[in-house]
């Protein structure tokens, strides 16, 4: 009789994986085996790279094997001899022209099983890792997370991939309506491996709402990620939120931003979020993610002859480069944004403190004003020769809004958007709008705000917060009003 006990460790945010297996032949326990996997790494192959570990320690001479896993399912797939066997006699091709996911390591699994009496395949429950996420799932459940009897609208299922330390990640989403399956994905330049998971969730959950055109939707969430799983099964979201989004050390929640739109999606359907990392379908997903992630870092890597010529262009003044930035000393209270212009290879700053507004209005009212400035420019004569001019900002509400071409249809739509609700702050999309169509190419990029790694551009977005902080906290008699903001 031969045992193979697996263990692994699986670190998404890493990107690799490890693997162990614990073998013993008869009453005699061998050297444990260990290994890890960097490239293409996932949970289940990291099960199956334990399992074909185990078995090629031992002489295939025609013993039963029992091989105990963590992963439900390896035990369903290869422990199910009916469809192992249809899965080989298919040449590992799906039914619908597909390859079945770990053709390779299902392969050497096969040709092991030839080889012995017969191999069996436990599930291991007492994997204390695997068991608490099982037992984090079972208390969302019993807790009116999830009604199993009732057939949901839309079932998310998602994954996010970030590269290295690059800074690069995508995700890709497929939403499970009733008679169609829809698939959205995205990539970005600067970003990390939680806020990737968030912004796919926001957008898958946006999405569900632009397809089926209503609130109070019945959605199951499918999530990889366990913080975002246990934020909502665990009331984590309401408890940030009833402490202003500070946790109870008084550090203030990371992605705070995401997190109160991902609450507040949530609360407007009804949303059971699993935690889904032990399945092909995930396996396959995660696959997709890395490639879109891995392309554009490529894309980044191709980019740095350009970004010597943008720099060049800075200087000749083809090209004006604006960074901005906004701040509310209390939201709304006192605010004030900031810009500092790179116009014919100078610079120059300009800032202006409000007496009551918004973060948000802040942030807009920067590019808006600067803009607006530039446009004045023009009109002059003065920059005839810009052919680009770059808006660099850390507020994804702006940056967002522009680059999706969500603010032009809103303006389409006469200011209302997809969910039914009027878009905030019209008077200010509006004035930046106008002049972006009166310049002739306006790009917005988004900078990670107040990082602690130096990344481009990090010093110029920290001196407009400083400057926009300054505006703000001028004496009350140096403040104007901001006309547009409505109470």
């Amino acid at each position: 009789m031969i045992r193979i006990n697996c263990g692994v460790d699986f670190q998404p945010h890493q990107g690799f994986g490890a693997y162990s297996a614990m073998v013993r032949v008869g009453d005699e326990q061998l050297d444990p085996i260990a290994g890890f996997i960097e490239d293409d790494a996932t949970f289940i192959r990291c099960c199956l790279m334990a399992a074909v570990s185990g078995l090629d320690a031992v002489d295939d001479n025609g013993s039963t094997v029992e091989v105990i896993t963590p992963s439900t399912w390896v035990t369903e797939t290869v422990g199910d001899g009916d469809k192992f066997a249809k899965m080989r006699e298919n040449q590992w091709v799906n039914e619908d022209g597909s390859e079945v996911v770990h053709r390779d390591l299902l392969q050497r699994l096969a040709e092991h099983s030839d080889k012995h009496d017969g191999v069996t395949w436990r599930f291991a429950r007492d994997v204390g890792r695997r068991q608490r996420r099982r037992d984090e799932d079972s208390e969302g459940q019993s807790n009116g997370q999830a009604e199993a009897n009732v057939a949901p609208d839309c079932e998310i299922t998602y994954a996010a991939a970030t590269v290295g330390n690059s800074g690069v990640g995508a995700y890709y989403v497929e939403l499970h309506i009733p008679g169609r399956l829809e698939k959205v994905s995205s990539k970005f330049q600067t970003t990390n491996f939680a806020r990737m998971h968030l912004t796919a969730c926001i957008d898958a959950l946006r999405e569900a709402r632009r397809i089926l055109r209503k609130d109070g939707l019945r959605i199951v969430l499918n999530t990889p990620h366990e913080l975002t799983a246990n934020a909502v099964n665990r009331g984590w979201l309401d408890q940030w939120a009833g402490n202003k989004w500070n946790r109870r050390e008084g550090d203030r929640v990371r992605n705070a931003d995401l997190w109160q739109e991902f609450r507040r999606l949530t609360q407007r359907n009804e949303v059971e979020v699993r935690l889904a990392i032990d399945s092909a379908d995930s396996d396959v997903l995660l696959g997709r993610a890395q490639d879109l992630a891995r392309r554009e870092v490529e894309r980044v890597r191709e980019d740095t002859e350009f970004k010597a010529q943008e720099e060049a262009a800075v200087k000749d003044g083809t090209l004006i480069r604006i960074f901005t930035d906004g701040s509310a000393l209390e939201n709304p209270g006192p605010g004030g944004w900031a810009a500092i212009m790179e116009v014919k290879g100078k610079r120059a700053s300009q800032s202006k403190g409000y007496k009551r507004t918004t973060n948000n209005r802040m942030e807009l009212m920067g590019a808006a004003e600067t803009l607006a400035f530039l446009v004045d420019l023009h009109s002059d004569g003065k920059i005839d020769d810009v052919e680009k001019v770059i808006v660099i900002s850390d507020s994804e509400y702006l940056v967002s809004a522009m680059t999706r071409g969500w603010a032009k249809r809103w303006r389409k739509n006469q200011w209302i958007k997809q969910d039914g609700d009027k878009a905030k702050n019209t008077d200010l999309w509006k004035r930046i709008l106008q002049s972006a169509d009166r310049l002739k190419r306006v790009e917005f990029r988004w900078v990670r705000g107040h990082s602690r790694f130096a990344e481009a551009f990090s010093a110029e977005n920290d001196m407009c917060d400083k400057l926009a902080k300054q505006a703000a906290g001028q004496p009350e008699d140096k403040l104007v009003a901001d006309e547009g903001y409505e109470e």
